[in-house]
C-alpha cells in the first residue's frame, strides 16, 4: 500500500470504513467511503468504535422501557 494515514502521515497498512462498517445493524452499502489509516490509528479507532456501540445499544434498550 502506498498510502499515507489520514491522521499522521505514516504508510498505511490498511483502509478504514467512514462510517464505520460496525454501525450497520443489518445491511450496509455497498459503496462507504474508505480512507487510509496505518496500525496504530486503525486499531485505535475500533476501541472507539466499539464503545460507541455499547453506549448506543445502552441508549436505545433504555428507550424502549420508557
Amino acid at each position: 500500500m502506498n498510502e499515507k494515514c489520514y491522521c499522521c502521515n505514516e504508510n498505511a497498512i490498511s483502509r478504514e470504513h467512514i462510517p464505520p462498517k460496525c454501525l450497520f445493524l443489518t445491511t450496509r452499502p455497498s459503496n462507504m467511503i474508505t480512507i487510509p489509516s496505518c496500525q496504530k490509528h486503525n486499531f485505535a479507532k475500533s476501541k472507539d468504535d466499539e464503545y460507541f456501540i455499547r453506549i448506543r445499544g445502552r441508549f436505545f434498550d433504555t428507550l424502549q422501557r420508557i
